[in-house]
């Protein structure tokens, strides 16, 4: 069974605000595509108005949004086979609007909350995410959540993108940068080395440990 990871409408006005810097949005979803001008504030509300509470998909989705990010603006699709060929993509962002972003999400792993995904000798771009549960009347649940962090490294040639999800931590905190992000520095770390992926920072830079208690994100 696929867990499904749920964005607020909250979310998606935050990100509608993080991207007015930028000429066009476009996202797309299984049954259509949204096209959102950051001239256009109508637009802006009209999306918000049609998602009505919130957007689900599966982390696998999460992560394939990212391939935006590590190719220049192009959806990749995602395929559980390997393929000997170079999938054909779909175009989104204009290559200078995906950089853009891709340093947006560098500063969240550099200066922001998600200063747990550093790794040694690798510049890393990524986002967490902390969301409540919605139980079974419907409604949001205090006490469940998911913490997450999806990112990609290296940023200087992204070769990888992982998406890490941890289901109602119980130890702790439960946001996103203190459960999700450690995972995903921890497992990227040994699939750079595994897949002798050439480092991009110098390898004297230390990751400096963070208070996980500190790490807070608005749900």
């Amino acid at each position: 069974m696929l867990t499904i990871i749920t964005i607020t409408k909250n979310d998606i006005q935050g990100i509608l605000r993080t991207i007015q810097s930028t000429r066009l949005l476009r996202q797309s979803y299984n049954v259509k595509q949204l096209i959102i001008d950051s001239s256009d504030q109508q637009t802006y509300q009209n999306l918000i108005d049609e998602t009505e509470n919130e957007i689900n998909l599966t982390l696998l989705q999460l992560a394939q949004s990212y391939t935006v990010f590590a190719n220049d603006g192009e959806m990749k699709p995602v395929t559980l086979f390997k393929k000997d060929e170079i999938p054909m993509g779909t175009k989104v962002f204009t290559k200078q609007t995906a950089r853009t972003m891709v340093e947006m999400m560098e500063q969240v792993v550099e200066e922001g909350t998600g200063g747990n995904a550093k790794i040694i000798g690798y510049r890393v771009a990524g986002k967490t995410g902390t969301a409540e549960k919605i139980g079974a009347n419907g409604a949001y649940e205090k006490n469940k959540n998911i913490g997450s962090f999806v990112g990609l490294a290296p940023v200087s040639n992204p070769r990888i993108i992982m998406a890490v999800m941890i289901d109602e931590p119980s130890i702790g905190s439960h946001y996103g940068g203190a459960v999700a992000a450690p995972v995903f520095s921890s497992v990227m770390a040994d699939v750079m080395k595994i897949l002798k992926i050439p480092q991009d920072i110098k390898t004297q830079n230390k990751v400096l440990p963070q208070d996980n208690k500190n790490i807070k994100e608005t749900i």
